[in-house]
């Protein structure tokens, strides 16, 4: 369903969003990723899912990894979005109430596109995505919290939708179920997100 390939599990580890939860990307061969995320206020989990807005990992270790992560979370709903940069490239997670991915989408990549990828390698997963993909707007890779909103929408017809803003501009919309999502920075259609149409 999703171009990444993974389900997602999250394990509160803690009765509170005070403590580190560790999340992990388990792709269909085994391949196993890891994240850490600490929340704002001391909110109880709620079904795997911190419901509170989380901090980015702060301090010197956010500065040695060069990258970013986040989860923003509807109490209402218990939906959230999981904003990850490893440095090289970042991706959005929508998850489900029970913690399941149902939809990502590519963000950006850091440094310049590759003119390809080999998508049989699955060390390289999450992929960065290729020049052909990738618009040549000028972006800042996202560094804080600060930055990020997401509008929840839902109707009976439709699935629930994330829309994610960045310093105050759409950015990304993720949808329940269809995969990939649609991202700014994307030239034209392809594995690892959708254009958006603004």
């Amino acid at each position: 369903m999703t171009a990444a390939g993974f389900t997602m599990r999250l394990d509160p580890g803690g009765e509170s969003c005070r403590q580190v939860m560790a999340c992990e990307f388990v792709s269909p061969p085994g391949l196993v990723f890891a994240g850490d995320a600490g929340c704002v206020d001391n909110v109880p989990f709620r079904e795997g899912i911190c419901a509170c807005r989380a901090t980015d990992m702060g301090g010197s270790r956010l500065e040695e990894l060069e990258g970013f992560w986040a989860q923003l979370s509807d109490e209402r709903t218990g939906y959230s979005v999981i904003i990850e940069d490893d440095g090289g490239k970042a991706y959005a997670y929508l998850l489900d109430a029970a913690g399941v991915m149902v939809s990502d989408v590519w963000l950006y990549n850091r440094g310049p596109a590759p003119e390809t990828v080999d998508w049989s390698d699955p060390s390289k997963l999450p992929f960065s995505n290729p020049a052909e993909f990738v618009s040549d707007v000028d972006f800042k890779p996202i560094g804080s919290t600060s930055e990020l909103l997401v509008q929840w929408k839902q109707s009976a017809v439709r699935p629930i939708e994330a829309h994610l803003w960045v310093r105050g501009q759409l950015f990304a919309i993720l949808q329940h179920g269809i995969g990939p999502g649609r991202s700014r920075l994307a030239a034209k259609d392809g594995p690892l997100a959708k254009v958006l149409e603004l």
